[in-house]
């Protein structure tokens, strides 16, 4: 059992995570509680970096599974898939009870499209990503967030409910369709041995990702609301649209690391010629 390595990525994880959750709570990044403990957990990664390098076969998160370009495409895919799902799941009940006046429980039942959205999609994602690979799933399943994500942009208090269902339900398959191969991609073409180790990452990167996420947003909303004294409905309105812009930026930006996933679809033209 690496326990040395065990205890440098729980670190790493946990620092980074608090910073960033200092930066949401402080309304910016730029205070020195955030920046002192990203700045320890990024110096954290450093030393695991090195150690990993030493250890090469006994550390618990070997550094050559980087080597497969589909672990390294999830790695950084499941880091900014933390701005699909943790951060707007954050926003989301918020949007509705600070800008829509609906109670804790109403708020909740309004987020149920999305939920079944992802529900249906399941089965059927899992059956593209054995048919096509990782890759076009993820790359088509972006643009169907963003048709999920950028209309919230413009959403206020007088909207209507069943367009912010629809839209909701469309998030729930993108989002599935985003994360559910990212997930499953990283264990192609590694050995079996090599299968806990990749499961270790996953999780970590997840979580890391999802706090990140996170505390980002609502480190938006925060600082918008400061910095403009912010004390009435439309101005939250306000608030969160500047969030869910940021959010559907970085969801493009998750087609970068998409393209590392694997694709079946170039092996089968490959066998065919």
């Amino acid at each position: 059992m690496d326990y040395l390595g065990v205890t440098l990525l729980a670190a790493i994880a946990s620092t980074i995570i608090y910073g960033v959750v200092q930066a949401s709570s402080k309304g910016s990044f730029n205070n020195p509680q955030a920046l002192i403990y990203i700045g320890i957990g990024l110096a954290l990664l450093l030393v695991y970096s090195a150690y990993a390098h030493r250890h090469e076969t006994t550390v618990v998160l070997p550094l050559n599974l980087f080597r497969h370009k589909n672990f390294t495409g999830s790695m950084l895919g499941l880091l900014l898939a933390g701005f699909i799902t943790s951060g707007p799941m954050i926003l989301l009940p918020l949007f509705f009870q600070d800008v829509r006046g609906q109670s804790v429980i109403l708020a909740a039942i309004a987020l149920i499209p999305q939920s079944i959205g992802m529900l249906i999609s399941r089965g059927s994602i899992g059956r593209l990503v054995d048919k096509i690979g990782a890759r076009w799933v993820v790359i088509a399943s972006i643009f169907v967030t963003i048709l999920g994500t950028a209309p919230f942009i413009y959403f206020d208090q007088h909207s209507s409910y069943l367009l912010i269902a629809l839209v909701l339900f469309i998030r729930g398959i993108g989002g599935a369709g985003i994360v559910q191969p990212l997930m499953s991609d990283p264990f192609i073409g590694l050995a079996k041995s090599q299968t806990a180790q990749a499961s270790i990452g996953t999780r970590m990167m997840q979580q890391v990702g999802g706090g990140f996420g996170s505390a980002f947003l609502a480190t938006i909303v925060a600082s918008y609301t400061a910095n403009h004294h912010v004390t009435t409905t439309l101005g939250l309105t306000s608030a969160y649209q500047q969030a869910f812009l940021w959010s559907t930026v970085l969801i493009i930006v998750i087609l970068i690391p998409a393209m590392l996933l694997t694709n079946k679809m170039k092996l089968e033209i490959r066998e065919l010629n």
